[in-house]
Formats: structure tokens, sequence, C-alpha cells
């Protein structure tokens, strides 16, 4: 084999073969052999994270309004974003260049 040959020549590694919840997963998203746990995993997570937000708005929006009333309300709503970008912030590292 020359040098030209095995610069134009691909080899892929052997694919193991796929379980069928990975195949049947591979219908709605990019699966490979081995992720089909940690996507079942994933999106339990996600599905988790969102109840608990839904529940927890509901919660929160009930006791604003019985203790401090809609004018709260109205400042609660419009400070949450501000509280929760800071938030984030402060949990991701900072880049240094």
């Amino acid at each position: 084999m020359n040098a030209l040959e095995s610069l134009t020549t691909l080899r892929f590694p052997a694919v193991s073969p796929r379980s069928r919840l990975e195949s049947f997963l591979s219908h709605f998203a990019d699966v490979r052999a081995g992720e089909g746990v940690g996507v079942l995993l994933m999106a339990l997570n996600l599905f988790l994270l969102l109840g608990a937000y839904y529940l927890l708005k509901t919660v929160r929006e009930v006791l604003i309004l019985t203790q401090g009333g809609a004018e709260v309300k109205s400042y609660s709503s419009a400070g949450q974003p501000l509280f929760c970008s800071s938030w984030c912030r402060s949990l991701a590292p900072l880049r240094r260049e």
C-alpha cells in the first residue's frame, strides 16, 4: 500500500451490536451501543427536575398570594430570573485566559 492509499482509506472500528432498548431509542435520537441505560437515566433525571419545578411553582404561588398579596407576587416573579442567573454564575467556574 502506498502513501496515497493509506491517506484515502478510512477504517472504522467494529461496531458492537445494539440491544433492543438502544434500537428502540435510536428512533428518537442518535443512541449508540452501550448508551441505552445512560439515556434512560438522563430522561428520568429531566422528568424529575421538571416535575419538581412545576410542583414547587404551584406551592410558591399559593404561599406568596396568601402571605403577601399580588404586589409581592409580581415583584418576586420579576426578581426570580435575577436570582437564578446570579446563582448559576456562582456555580460556573471562571475562565482565565
